[in-house]
């Protein structure tokens, strides 16, 4: 009937309408979290930059901390899908933990308020909400290292250590990246990694995707 389909295209209407609203908050969200921190962050200041009131920013989100969530879940997943499109499976291990590094850098650098919301934060403080992307995250870069060390091409050390080593390196040099670099940075943060923790490690020249002898 054309009542029905009149009143499902008003419900699409405003499910799309209230999608549009959601995002428009989360981003106002991100960019409050990076400048006040997650604990000095209201919701009445998220609600004062995204333009509308507390009790409609309420209709969206219970509070701050499902806000954060929801961030950090875009954060992570859009982070690792960049990581998966960028980077070639058949590729030497290490050649994907470098680019896995190109590719997050150039995420953070495309998206700085959700990195300086992330990085600015004191890690032991939100844990728990960035426990289990952490660990699947690192569950990537120490299998690869373990690839790695059973090829021959790095040194058999500890890979879970070394992927914590390799993240914690990257977290640092995002901040300073993000908040004091530019655009032109970006391909240092893969170069100083690969040559203060990955090139000590690697047993002799490694073949690269190119097939040429590693530096």
């Amino acid at each position: 009937m054309e009542v029905n389909r009149a009143n499902g295209e008003r419900s699409t209407w405003r499910e799309r309408e209230r999608e549009r609203a959601r995002e428009a908050i989360l981003h106002a969200a991100a960019d409050t979290f990076a400048e006040s921190g997650y604990v000095k962050t209201s919701m009445k200041e998220i609600a004062s930059h995204a333009g509308i009131s507390v009790g409609m920013l309420y209709n969206y989100f219970k509070g701050k901390e499902e806000i954060y969530r929801e961030l950090i879940e875009y954060y992570f997943t859009h982070l690792q899908e960049k990581a998966t499109a960028a980077c070639n499976p058949d590729d030497p291990p290490v050649d994907q933990i470098l680019c896995r590094i190109r590719s997050a850098v150039e995420f953070y650098w495309e998206n700085r308020s959700l990195a300086m919301m992330y990085v600015n934060e004191n890690p032991m403080r939100l844990e728990y909400m960035v426990k289990g992307w952490e660990e699947k995250n690192r569950g990537v870069i120490s299998g690869l290292l373990s690839s790695a060390i059973e090829r021959g091409e790095i040194v058999d050390e500890d890979p879970v250590v070394l992927a914590a080593l390799i993240l914690g390196a990257i977290h640092r040099l995002v901040y300073v990246l993000v908040k004091e670099g530019n655009e032109k940075d970006l391909d240092t943060i893969p170069d100083i990694i690969h040559r203060i923790v990955l090139k000590p490690l690697e047993c002799g020249g490694r073949p690269s995707a190119n097939g040429e002898e590693g530096r």
